[in-house]
C-alpha cells in the first residue's frame, strides 16, 4: 500500500518504465502481456483503460516501438 496521491506516486517512478491507465492503476509497461480493446493484460489479471489515460496510454506504448 501507497501513501499519497496516485499521482505523487507515479511522479516517484521512472516514466519510461510506468504509465497510468486508470485513476486506481498504474502499470510496469514490461508487465502487460497484451492489450485488447481497453484492458491491459498483466498475468492473469485484466485491467481497464478509462478514457482519462487512454491517449496518454497509447502515446506512450507506440513510442516505444
Amino acid at each position: 500500500m501507497a501513501l499519497g496521491k496516485m499521482g505523487e506516486v507515479l511522479d516517484l517512478l521512472p516514466e519510461n518504465k510506468f504509465v497510468r491507465i486508470h485513476k486506481s492503476h498504474i502499470v510496469q509497461v514490461n508487465k502487460i502481456k497484451s492489450i485488447e480493446d481497453n484492458r491491459v493484460i498483466i498475468g492473469c489479471v485484466k485491467l481497464s483503460i478509462s478514457n482519462t489515460y487512454r491517449a496518454g496510454f497509447y502515446n506512450k506504448i507506440n513510442s516505444m516501438c
